[in-house]
């Protein structure tokens, strides 16, 4: 029997009625002592008005009058945002019926290069 789970705008999960959106606000850019990824990207996530740092490695190269990057997939712990549906920190009873608290996200970056 195929689980159903509802929908991720739901408010079980990002209540995009109350929340339309999530936001990346970046506060810092080092060069990456190893050589790939290129910088080490820090910024504050913001997901149903709950703000934490995150860090994670770019390669940011040039595109015109821009500059452009795709971060690899990272994970964040959902509950940390307030995501609490099936997840075995809150609800102790879910045995197998439970839903993993890490969501890997995908990061794409495009922004006007600073003079």
């Amino acid at each position: 029997m195929r689980k159903v789970f509802p929908p991720l705008k739901s408010p079980d999960f990002f209540d995009v009625d109350n929340h339309a959106e999530s936001r990346f606000v970046i506060t810092q850019i080092v060069k990456n002592k190893a050589t790939t990824p290129a910088y080490l990207l820090t910024g504050n996530l913001t997901i149903k008005n709950m703000t934490k740092s995150v860090s994670f490695g770019v390669d940011i190269k040039p595109k015109g009058d821009n500059v452009a990057g795709n971060a690899p997939k990272f994970t964040i712990d959902r509950t940390d945002f307030d995501i609490q549906y099936k997840s075995k920190k809150f609800f102790e009873d879910l045995k197998d019926d439970f839903i993993n608290d890490e969501i890997t996200l995908a990061i794409t970056l495009n922004d006007k290069k600073a003079i």
